[in-house]
């Protein structure tokens, strides 16, 4: 799954126009996994354990994309896979 958002910031602010992919600011349980390459329910274990913070709108469950970020920063292990 690939989602892609553009955005075109104001001339004003940078002096020029870019068109370059900005991400999302929150993505659904299902968009986050696939994001970072692990199941739902892999995703919900996560969040169930702190691991990953949630915003709660009504009823839907949705993830920053600085979480995610900073869970991958976190997860990072330097050397190779063995």
């Amino acid at each position: 799954m690939t989602v892609e958002v553009f955005s075109l910031e104001p001339a004003a602010i940078t002096g020029r126009v870019s068109n370059r992919p900005v991400p999302k600011m929150a993505y659904t349980k299902k968009e986050a996994a696939g994001l970072i390459s692990i199941s739902t329910r892999q995703l919900d274990y996560l969040i169930d354990q702190g691991e990953i913070p949630v915003l709660r709108v009504g009823r839907r469950v949705l993830i920053t994309h600085q979480a995610l970020q900073s869970l991958t920063r976190r997860s990072y292990v330097r050397g190779r896979v063995q």
